[in-house]
């Protein structure tokens, strides 16, 4: 359940718009001032009520301590979801890979994230793994969010995520840069669409902010947000504050009516 909504404002973000001037859930990732995940927490916190935990990196991640992420987070009235890592060693089998991601889940724990975004492999057989490595850990394979990336398709997987269950996480970014705009007419796709990534994509990989989409990809931000179910979570993936204030507010244009 949603827990309370905080105010729109805040010194440590010049925010124009806040999450509670959307109808949706707004959430922000855990990188956007130099520092911990518990520092970008704790002063993210004073505005959003979702944040996106990213754990981009297997090794990294797996050392964190209490400095990092500290028990305290639980207390800070949040709700929060799970990246995890982008280095998943899909090459050295699902035991390699049930190692870190359960690892994690330990470690995150505390947080009780609702959600667990994941990069997944572009075989059918992994992706059976994969839920059955989350089942394992009592955690049904509806929470786990399958994000489109050059790799990985959900077009072309369709009819396996929707036998085993799985949701999916909706990256703009990577649906303009690699061309998978036929997705978003995909039968029965928005009730599985739990989370929705917004960037605007450089060509080099970089989380460019909303200011920089053309007038094609304010189109797919209208289309997605047109579409999205009402319990549906977005979260502008941009990793600096002035980016991160500036996509806000491009948000809401687009949401209005404008852009």
């Amino acid at each position: 359940m949603p827990k309370t909504r905080k105010p729109s404002s805040s010194p440590s973000l010049p925010l124009s718009v806040g999450p509670t001037d959307f109808p949706f859930r707004v959430a922000a990732p855990s990188w956007v001032w130099p520092g911990t995940v518990g520092e970008n927490c704790r002063r993210l916190g004073e505005i959003f009520d979702e944040i996106g935990i990213l754990l981009f990196e297997s090794k990294a991640c797996l050392e964190y301590g209490e400095e990092d992420l500290p028990r305290t987070l639980a207390e800070l009235s949040l709700n929060y979801h799970l990246h995890l890592p982008l280095d998943l060693p899909w090459k050295d089998g699902i035991l390699a890979v049930s190692h870190v991601i359960t690892s994690l889940l330990d470690k995150t724990a505390f947080l009780d994230p609702w959600g667990f975004v994941v990069h997944a492999p572009p075989h059918a057989k992994q992706l059976d793994e994969l839920a059955f490595c989350f089942i394992h850990k009592g955690i049904k394979p509806d929470r786990v969010l399958l994000e489109n990336t050059k790799e990985f398709n959900p077009l072309e997987f369709w009819c396996d995520i929707r036998y085993l269950g799985l949701n999916l996480c909706l990256d703009l970014g990577h649906l303009m840069l690699y061309g998978q705009e036929r997705l978003l007419e995909l039968p029965r796709l928005w009730p599985r669409v739990k989370l929705v990534h917004l960037c605007a994509p450089a060509p080099d990989g970089r989380h460019l902010p909303l200011t920089e989409l053309d007038a094609e990809g304010r189109a797919l931000v209208r289309i997605i947000l047109s579409r999205m179910s009402p319990d549906t979570v977005v979260m502008p993936e941009v990793f600096d504050p002035e980016g991160l204030a500036a996509s806000m507010a491009v948000l809401h244009e687009v949401l209005s009516g404008g852009g």
